[in-house]
Order: structure tokens, then C-alpha cells, then sequence
């Protein structure tokens, strides 16, 4: 789920006694991941190209100063989240600090019973607790969720242009829902390429891809950003609909959010 962003299907079958804890954690984990989530230079007009419709989407989203004095922020969130084949729906507390911190305190609706689940990434390290009761993650997972935080700390956008460890790159002109989008390639050597896809019109940044881990493979994960409001002069979309390999994942709203200056270091403390 990020920040600075039907029917329910066949339930999940409850299990024995005997199989309950190796499912209930398989299914933390599944739900971890959904929660979760150097080319040549570019040629020097491309470069150029790219850094105009950075500029243009600051303007949108409340200018540099608004978007470098709001680094952090607090939320509280609801919607569903598709996990397993069953539509869980989930609510609870988000906060962040910009570019490697994040936490999310959530209350997951599965089958009638209510699990309470925590994450929180700081820096490299990224801890997971169902019930107060810390999760495995492996190296995928781990990776997923720092990438996970990287796309939602390209929404600050100005270091972008800031930065000199990103490369960026026109993509040129797209249609999307019947609107036309201007795009963006964002690369660092340490994560996965991204593609930010910003409203020609508006310059408010409305997509973002970038390939992700689903059940072992590589799929494209697209998330799709709406519904945007302004809070102390920061323009925020309050609804984000995430596509997993063509598939409907998540759809999360943002029903409060505080922009902040900045969160206490021990809000993102891990327990090692």
C-alpha cells in the first residue's frame, strides 16, 4: 500500500487444528507482499524532455517548496485488498517519512475474524507482525518491499531532478481511461525501473509501473492514482487502485491525511 497516494470470491477454506498455523502464515506472508510493493545515458533532448514534465508535475502537486518542506505524513485507510483468491478488507493507520521509512498498523476482515497486522520498513530493514507475532520473509519479499517504498518516495518528485543517481527519460505520449499521459522511465542502479505516467493536461501524476514478484515470476504491477485533494497547499490523491499482471489487487482510499515536516525516529523502530 502506499503513501502520498465487488463481492467477495470463494473463502478461504478455514483449516484444522493441525494445518491452521502454516496456512494462517502463508497467508500473512501473501498478504506482507500484497501490502508491500545503469542503461546508458539517455540522449541529451530525452534527458531534456523528461525534466519538463518533472517540472510541470511540481507545479501540480503544490510546487518544490510545499513538496520539500512535507516530506513525512499520517493517514488513516480503507478498502480491499485481494489476497489468495479472497477479497480482504482492510482499514487502519499509515505513516511515512521520506525516502526509506514507513509503517502501516491495519485490521484485516477475513471470514468474519479480525487480525490485526503491522509493517514497518526503515531503511534496508523491513519487519512484519500478525497479531504481534513477527513473520519470515525471504529475500523476494524483502526486496519487494523496499521497492515497494522506493516508487512511493518518487511521489516527493523533486529529487528527481535533485539527484544525480536518477536517470530519466521521455517516454513521449500515451492514452489512458481516454485521457492523454505524458511519461516518464525513472532508473537507479538499485532498483527496478519505473515508469511515472503523469495527466498532459493537469500535470498530476495519475500512473505508475514497474514489473514486481507475484507467485515466482515477474508481472507488471500499475498503479493508478484518482480523487485528488489538497492538504496544507500538497495536492494528494486519496484513492489508489493497484493491477497485478493485468489483474485487479488492491483498491485502497485515503479517508484522513496530515502532511508532516517530520516523524519521530522511534515510530519506525524494529524490534532487532
Amino acid at each position: 500500500m502506499r503513501e502520498r497516494s465487488g463481492a467477495a470470491g470463494g473463502l478461504i477454506p478455514y483449516p484444522s487444528n493441525s494445518e491452521k498455523g502454516s496456512h494462517m502464515r502463508s497467508f500473512a506472508l501473501a498478504l506482507a507482499a500484497a501490502v508491500l510493493v545503469v542503461a546508458g545515458a539517455a540522449p541529451a533532448r530525452a534527458q531534456d524532455d523528461a525534466k519538463a514534465v518533472i517540472e510541470k508535475a511540481i507545479k501540480a502537486h503544490g510546487g518544490a517548496d510545499v513538496l520539500d518542506k512535507f516530506v513525512a505524513g499520517r493517514g488513516k485507510v480503507k478498502g480491499v485488498i485481494l489476497i489468495m483468491g479472497q477479497e480482504v478488507e482492510v482499514s487502519g493507520d499509515t505513516v511515512f517519512m521520506y525516502p526509506d521509512k514507513a509503517k502501516a498498523v491495519l485490521q484485516l476482515s477475513i471470514q468474519g475474524m479480525k487480525l490485526g497486522l503491522t509493517q514497518t520498513i526503515n531503511g534496508e530493514k523491513v519487519e512484519v507482525s500478525l497479531m504481534g507475532m513477527k513473520l519470515p520473509l525471504n529475500d523476494e519479499q524483502l526486496a519487494d518491499a523496499r521497492m515497494s517504498q522506493f516508487v512511493s518516495a518518487l511521489g516527493q518528485l523533486t529529487p528527481l531532478l535533485k539527484d544525480k543517481a536518477f536517470e530519466l527519460k521521455a517516454l513521449g505520449e500515451s492514452k489512458f481511461e481516454g485521457k492523454t499521459l505524458v511519461g516518464v522511465s525513472v532508473k537507479h542502479k538499485k532498483y527496478k525501473e519505473v515508469k511515472l505516467f503523469f495527466d498532459k493536461t493537469t500535470g498530476l501524476l495519475v500512473k505508475i509501473d514497474h514489473m514486481t514478484n507475484e507467485e515466482g515470476k515477474e508481472v507488471l504491477e500499475e498503479q493508478l492514482f484518482a480523487d485528488f485533494k489538497e492538504f496544507s497547499g500538497l495536492k494528494v490523491a486519496t484513492k489508489e487502485t493497484v493491477i497485478k499482471d493485468g489483474k485487479k489487487n488492491q483498491e485502497i482510499v485515503t479517508e484522513e491525511f496530515k502532511p508532516l515536516e517530520k516523524v519521530a525516529d522511534k515510530e519506525f523502530a524494529l524490534e532487532d
